[in-house]
């Protein structure tokens, strides 16, 4: 693989791969984790199928040097990657797979989904959530997360305190401020007590292109 360079280069095609990383940041600047992006693929075409290609990618980039170094990495997946035997290849303590809500946010689907969860928890893997499940349905989901996700674009200044509570009192996991673009933004999160940190304004998404290694080779 090359020399990271910014996540605005043109994603790659054929049989290349692009692997995008965005660090995600303690209060005092230290980098905890990064989170993968697929930049290989459009965002709408994300599949059980490209979530494992994007696992075996990383795992097959020279012990993860230029990716990851020793730190945490974030990675976002479908419902149905979780039930994917690719998980089985890697060491579950440095995985952080973040889950998405279920379309519709139905009751009866989410009641569903948590038995999964739930195993992919006890083999050892964190997971996160955004802030769309602190809400009443996905009660039953917030004891398993480790981390929570909260879109610095998309809330109001007035929700995060209660949004806050709510967590706090829920769950345990740690909230995570992402799309942070200006300071502004970082103070409001890091007044309500939020201490990790995402977004343009602490560092760009850098870009890693290389071959593409498909699951069956």
């Amino acid at each position: 693989m090359t020399t990271p360079t910014e996540a605005s280069t043109p994603p790659a095609t054929g049989d290349q791969t692009a692997i995008a990383r965005q660090a995600i940041l303690d209060e005092g600047r230290n980098v905890i984790g990064y989170e993968l992006y697929d930049r290989s693929l459009d965002a709408n075409t994300h599949t059980a199928a490209s979530d494992a290609e994007l696992l075996f990618n990383v795992l097959s980039h020279a012990e993860h040097q230029s990716l990851m170094g020793r730190k945490t990495m974030f990675i976002n997946c479908t419902h149905e990657s979780l039930a994917g035997r690719h998980l089985e290849l890697i060491h579950p303590e440095r995985v952080v797979l973040e889950v998405p809500p279920v379309a519709g946010h139905g009751p009866t689907e989410i009641e569903a989904r948590l038995p999964m969860l739930t195993e992919v928890k006890r083999k050892g893997f964190k997971l996160a959530f955004s802030q769309l499940m602190l809400a009443r349905p996905y009660a039953a989901w917030l004891p398993l997360a480790s981390y929570i996700k909260v879109d610095m674009q998309q809330i109001k200044p007035e929700v995060i305190d209660p949004l806050v509570k709510f967590a706090e009192k829920h769950s345990g996991a740690r909230l995570i401020a992402e799309k942070v673009e200006t300071a502004e933004q970082y103070e409001r999160a890091a007044r309500h007590g939020i201490k990790l940190f995402q977004g343009y304004w602490f560092a760009t998404p850098v870009l890693v292109k290389g071959q593409t290694l498909r699951p069956a080779q």
